[in-house]
């Protein structure tokens, strides 16, 4: 129910993922399971309780998961967990707490080897740096980790746009 739950966040599909990741935690329970895949479980069932704006179940889920995370000192999961809340705080426009959590997710994930994460966390900080104003930050971050926008068309799109639209506020078009 994992992978379901996961195919349907990436289709955009957040009741059809919720039913995915529920039913495995049931399952999970049953079985007297918490471990990883649990977290995955309630990884999965977090980020769609926040499209679905359920945001005391994805805040629920996610710090049960987060336990289970540094219980198991699953650093990916752990990631995921604060970029769940940082997207929570940006869902509530406190930018604040997003540049914290996401900070704490870019550091956890830096010694991970999953590159993709990297990139999309590293995207996601310039665009809060972006938000904040601080676009120096955010055109150092995004010239700084440049080995990791080769790894997806779409990350190095998303990267060119986010510069794009620097340059532009800068008036450095060229």
């Amino acid at each position: 129910h994992v992978d379901a739950a996961l195919t349907e966040y990436w289709m955009l599909r957040p009741e059809a993922g919720m039913e995915h990741a529920e039913k495995g935690l049931v399952i999970a329970r049953s079985l007297g399971m918490e471990d990883h895949q649990y977290m995955w479980l309630l990884l999965c069932k977090a980020r769609h309780a926040l499209y679905l704006v359920d945001t005391s179940t994805c805040l629920r889920e996610t710090y049960e998961a987060m336990d289970i995370a540094r219980g198991q000192g699953s650093i990916w999961g752990q990631s995921v967990g604060h970029d769940i809340l940082a997207k929570v705080a940006l869902a509530r426009n406190d930018l604040d707490q997003a540049l914290k959590y996401t900070t704490k997710a870019v550091t956890l994930s830096k010694n991970s080897g999953i590159v993709v994460w990297q990139a999309e966390l590293a995207l996601q900080l310039a665009e809060i740096h972006m938000a904040t104003g601080n676009l120096q930050q955010a055109s150092q971050l995004l010239d700084s980790t440049a080995q990791q926008w080769t790894v997806s068309r779409l990350m190095a799109c998303r990267r060119s746009l986010l510069l794009g639209l620097i340059h532009c506020h800068e008036g450095r078009m060229q």
